[in-house]
């Protein structure tokens, strides 16, 4: 049977594939479609990341607390801050040192990455340990906040707390400073690796499963939804450089969550704004800027003997804030804990505690807790709003 040319030509164009121009068509329809989803996709998603966000760090914070009460050993929070706030306590050069430690390991290299996002629990000595040979470590990997969220370096900056630590990791190198020796003219000097240490930004729960020097109303902490640029990287290696995250004020209200740690009993929750709040047109914010003219003072809870002789000395060429009536009648000392660097002090007030430095605004108050932690690592600040 013959068939007609014609029906093997409808039949042949019956078949035909979609032309290059159709294909751009559907393609067209289906990026307008995927774009005008994409908002209530985002809402979708991002209202669980939140949620893990802060659940996950809210966890973390009670792990810390119980593990302190289980071992009756102190439990610090440590985060990682900025590159430029890591500050090496023996050294001075801070940036050599830091510049070389992070090359040690590829692996302590990349904790660079973990800038304003990564926090791990620290216990500066075990149990049963001698007082004079305390065994620090780390107790937890450093835990990562979910992508897109970070913590501001305004918020680390009013913590009550920092640690010095001789390693970021456990297996990995200790921090080594160069240490002169044999300073007698007109013999020779001499120079020796010794062991240093870097301070970090912590919250510090005692044995009781407190948190010291957070005072009576406790410590506000929020988590920021946002993005922050990591260190340019170089042959697969993080450079020695700042991360870079939103700045402060461009973050809107809505995307800080906030928590608060009791300062009693050490347990932390959810804190949000109450109906009274939104009523009063409060905003979460004013709890550490200095909007509407807020200032803090800085008490100093606890320190090393050699910042009680010598801040006063210090502060005012450098602290233009510094109480010089610090630290006040009717206060006394009390040894906390024996370090194998010199005794730990508390202070103790007859009444209220008089501030180190008075009215500080926000935007100055990383930069003097700095300075007097350059004095004494050790020390214990509470960071309160007038």
């Amino acid at each position: 049977m013959i068939v007609p040319e014609t029906i093997l030509t409808k039949a042949s164009r019956s078949q035909r594939a979609f032309t290059l121009v159709e294909m751009l068509a559907v393609i067209a329809v289906m990026l307008l479609m995927l774009k005008l989803t994409l908002p209530s996709l985002d809402g979708l998603l991002g209202a669980e990341a939140k949620g893990m966000a802060r659940t996950e760090f809210l966890g973390n914070l009670n792990r810390a607390r119980s593990i302190a009460l289980e071992t009756g050993v102190p439990v610090y929070v440590v985060f990682f801050p900025k590159y430029s706030d890591l500050v090496v306590v023996g050294s001075p050069d801070w940036n050599g040192t830091k510049e070389s430690y992070f090359q040690k390991s590829d692996s302590l290299n990349q904790l660079l990455g973990l800038q304003l996002k990564g926090y791990a629990l620290y216990q500066a000595r075990q149990p049963g340990d001698l007082p004079h040979m305390p065994e620090s470590k780390w107790i937890s990997d450093w835990e990562v906040l979910p992508e897109g969220f970070y913590f501001a370096e305004e918020m680390l900056a009013m913590l009550p707390d920092s640690v010095a630590v001789s390693r970021l990791k456990n297996g990995e190198p200790q921090i080594e400073v160069d240490f002169v020796v044999n300073q007698n003219f007109p013999s020779p000097v001499g120079i020796e690796k010794a062991k240093g240490k870097v301070v970090l930004p912590a919250l510090k729960y005692n044995a009781r499963g407190e948190l010291e020097n957070a005072g009576v109303k406790g410590c506000y902490l929020f988590v920021s939804r946002g993005g922050v640029f990591p260190p340019e990287m170089k042959n697969g290696q993080f450079l020695p450089e700042n991360a870079e995250p939103p700045a402060f004020e461009d973050v809107p209200d809505f995307d800080r969550l906030w928590l608060v740690v009791n300062g009693i009993t050490g347990r932390a929750a959810v804190e949000e704004l109450t109906d009274e709040d939104v009523a009063k047109g409060g905003r979460s914010v004013d709890r550490i800027s200095n909007l509407n003219g807020g200032k803090y003072d800085i008490i100093v809870r606890s320190t090393q003997e050699n910042i009680i002789v010598n801040l006063g000395g210090y502060s005012p060429r450098r602290l233009a804030s510094f109480n010089p009536n610090w630290p006040g009648e009717g206060v006394s000392v009390k040894v906390v804990a024996g370090t194998g660097q010199g005794n730990v002090y508390k202070l103790i007030w007859e009444g209220d505690p008089v501030p180190a430095c008075l009215a500080v605004s926000a935007a100055n108050v990383a930069e003097v807790s700095a300075q007097i932690r350059k004095r004494d690592p050790s020390v214990g600040l509470e960071i309160r709003r007038r």
